[in-house]
């Protein structure tokens, strides 16, 4: 009988501990999908509004538009439509920093994002890709 209460005590405190680190890494896959929807992939930087798409969906910049001639992403044309979705996510959402990896504890508004990344004393470290 006490190898069983000790067995499930255990696999308790396993579960417990497994959630905890299946939160974290729930936090942080959240965080590297709100990364990579609100990032350009010409520049990389995050969006701010207006963000434009092309024809078949893919998204790019404000800044970048007019240096592209075609899709950064499938070379479709970018006749798309503004996505105004993503443009409401990009002025409500708060970020970090992408240099966070490198220790940089920056968070704040993407408009406010791009300008912090610029000058960011981080920026110089080789970033830690996933």
């Amino acid at each position: 009988m006490i190898a069983d209460e000790t067995i499930t005590e255990d696999s308790d405190q396993m579960t417990e501990e497994e959630d905890r680190n299946e939160g974290k890494f729930a936090s942080q896959s959240n965080v590297e999908a709100v990364r990579r929807a609100l990032s350009c992939p010409y520049c990389m930087a995050y969006m701010t509004a207006p963000i434009f798409t092309c024809v078949t969906g893919h998204t790019f910049c404000n800044e970048c538009k007019p240096l592209l001639q075609r899709c950064p992403t499938c070379q479709a044309s970018l006749d798309g439509p503004r996505n105004y979705t993503l443009e409401e996510m990009a002025n409500d959402m708060k970020v970090s920093c992408q240099f966070d990896v490198n220790g940089c504890t920056f968070f704040d508004s993407t408009s406010n994002m791009r300008i912090h990344e610029l000058e960011c004393s981080l920026n110089d470290l080789p970033r830690n890709e996933t």
